[in-house]
C-alpha cells in the first residue's frame, strides 16, 4: 500500500564498508519536497544506535532499518528521499561519488 500522511515510512539501509571508518558517522535520511524543503527527516547512529561506523570491519555487511515518519498535514505530491552520512561534531558529510553534496537519491515517491 502507498504510504498516507501520517504513516511512517518504512527503509532498510545496506551498507558495506569497504575499509573500516575511522570517524563516528551518524546515517541522515531527508525528505524533501519540490521546492527542495525538508518535510521530514530521521538522524541516527546505524543500526538503531548498536554499530557505530567506528566498529565496522572491512566487506561486512549491515542492514540498517529505519522508519521516517510523514507529517500528517503532508499535501498530496512528489518527494525525494536522500541519504548520507555525516560527522556529528562538524556536520560535515561524508563524500558521495559523482556529488558534491555528500548525499545519494534513494527514490522519488508520490504521495495522494
Amino acid at each position: 500500500d502507498a504510504p498516507r500522511p501520517g504513516d511512517a515510512l518504512a527503509l532498510d539501509l545496506v551498507w558495506r564498508a569497504l575499509a573500516p571508518p575511522s570517524e563516528d558517522y551518524f546515517v541522515f535520511i531527508h525528505m524533501m519536497d519540490a521546492a527542495g524543503e525538508i518535510v521530514s527527516q530521521v538522524d541516527w547512529i546505524p543500526v538503531e544506535g548498536v554499530r557505530p561506523t567506528p566498529g565496522w570491519r572491512m566487506e561486512e555487511v549491515l542492514i540498517d532499518s529505519h522508519r521516517l515518519p510523514l507529517p500528517i498535514d503532508l499535501p498530496a505530491g512528489e518527494y525525494q528521499l536522500w541519504v548520507g552520512l555525516y560527522e556529528p561534531e562538524s556536520g560535515q558529510r561524508l563524500p558521495v561519488a559523482g556529488r558534491e553534496d555528500g548525499r545519494r537519491l534513494l527514490f522519488t515517491i508520490t504521495l495522494p
